[in-house]
């Protein structure tokens, strides 16, 4: 079975600043306890949302066959293009 740890975004997460020091100490000795226990498969976190995009398919009730995978296509694409964007190239 696996976990997925989420913090729900608040102004302070969306800085992309760390949590204080009491907190990662908490979440250090829990990540070891998972470690010993052999079911840690990844500690990495995520990025703000800030630094991410929003997809939304052309038509959303269609999600199997060439449709939904031309429709991932255009996501991937439009998010790109947004993200250049937003990075001024």
């Amino acid at each position: 079975m696996r976990f997925m740890m989420l913090l729900k975004a608040d102004k302070t997460t969306e800085t992309g600043k760390l949590p204080i020091r009491k907190d990662l100490e908490v979440i250090g000795r829990y990540n070891e306890q998972l470690v010993k226990a052999g079911v840690l498969l990844d500690a990495a976190g995520l990025q703000p949302s800030s630094k991410g995009a929003k997809v939304t398919l052309d038509d959303p009730d269609e999600i199997e066959g060439r449709s939904h995978r031309m429709g991932e296509a255009r996501a991937v694409r439009h998010a790109t293009e947004q993200r250049a964007a937003r990075a001024g190239n």
